[in-house]
C-alpha cells in the first residue's frame, strides 16, 4: 500500500523539539519525490518554519533567482542530489557560479 501526500496530516518526528527564531527564515525544499517533500514540509511546519517547494533543479534555480529579485533570499535550501534534468549537484554548481 502506497502512502499518498494526502495521508500525511502530521508527521510527529520531533515532538520534544522546539525552535525559537529571532526572525523568520525562508526555506526551499528541492526534491523530485513528492513524498519526501511532504515529510520535510511536515517537519518544518511543526517548527513553524515556512517553506516553498521545487520538484527539480531547474525549477529551484528559477525560484532562487526570482526570489532574489525581491530583495529576499532563502536562508536554507534542502536539495536532493539525484533528480531528472538538472540534479542537485549541477544546480548547486550553477548557483555558485552565478553568485561568485
Amino acid at each position: 500500500m502506497a502512502i499518498e501526500k494526502e495521508d500525511i496530516t502530521h508527521f510527529d518526528v520531533i515532538p520534544y523539539m522546539t525552535a525559537t527564531l529571532k526572525e523568520p527564515i525562508d526555506v526551499l525544499i528541492v526534491d523530485d519525490n513528492e513524498f519526501n517533500r511532504a515529510v520535510l514540509g511536515s517537519i518544518l511546519s511543526q517548527l513553524n518554519i515556512s517553506f516553498q517547494e521545487s520538484c527539480d533543479g531547474k525549477e529551484a534555480i528559477n525560484k532562487i533567482l526570482a526570489y532574489d529579485q525581491t530583495s529576499k533570499m532563502y536562508k536554507i535550501v534542502i536539495m536532493d542530489c539525484c533528480m531528472p534534468d538538472i540534479n542537485g549537484y549541477e544546480a548547486t554548481r550553477i548557483l555558485v557560479n552565478l553568485y561568485k
